[in-house]
């Protein structure tokens, strides 16, 4: 602890954050901070709450860190986040998932990446890898892009043409009940015609023989 104090008694198990690199803090977390990332998937979010938790515990009004705060390479928002994994996935280096939550397979994919390009592997997903990887993962992204689109006109002409088969369906279907009534009808018009036929037929020839 930097104020040389022992660890809490309450925490039972801990992990090691370094949301700036080896250079920033270091932090303690454990299953407080958990939980105020499960609230909200932000790493900044959590840390702050986290960090205010404690102040208002131990009434301090000191908020700063025992070691300053980098500023040459802020942090990214969700938005971002999701950005870095959709390029790391285009350039080939399998994120699975992207949520826009930088957890260990994020950072191990920076790193990858970074010691391919010949730049320092600190894993750090910040504005300045961002940029990197927007960069190489352009026209990937733009062919992407153009591809979902393309999917897209295939889908709606697939269901176009669907819709149109069913109508077409319906049409016939309409069509081939109103031969079959008509014909129902046409030939019950020419039975009852026979018959009336026969009846005048019956009685002429009854007239006859009177």
């Amino acid at each position: 602890m930097p104020d040389n104090k022992p660890l809490p008694e309450t925490l039972s198990s801990a992990g090691l954050f370094l949301p700036s690199g080896k250079q920033g803090p270091a932090f303690l977390v454990g299953r407080n901070f958990d939980a105020f990332y499960a609230y909200n998937a932000s790493e900044n979010y959590a840390l702050a709450i986290a960090h205010l938790s404690q102040r208002i515990k131990q009434q301090d009004t000191n908020v700063d860190f025992a070691t300053p705060w980098p500023t040459d390479d802020p942090g990214l928002n969700r938005k971002e986040s999701r950005e870095v994994q959709e390029s790391l996935n285009l350039l080939g280096y399998s994120m699975d998932e992207v949520d826009g939550i930088i957890g260990d397979k994020t950072r191990k994919a920076i790193q990858k990446y970074q010691a391919d390009i010949n730049i320092k592997t600190d894993g750090k997903a910040g504005q300045k890898i961002h940029r990197h990887l927007i960069a190489s993962s352009k026209e990937l992204r733009e062919a992407a892009k153009i591809e979902a689109k393309i999917n897209a006109n295939r889908e709606a002409i697939d269901t176009n043409s669907s819709q149109n088969e069913n109508k077409e369906g319906s049409k016939t279907k309409s069509t081939h009940s109103l031969s079959d009534l008509v014909r129902s009808k046409s030939l019950l018009f020419i039975i009852i015609s026979i018959l009336f036929l026969l009846s005048i037929a019956i009685v002429i020839l009854s007239k006859r023989k009177l």
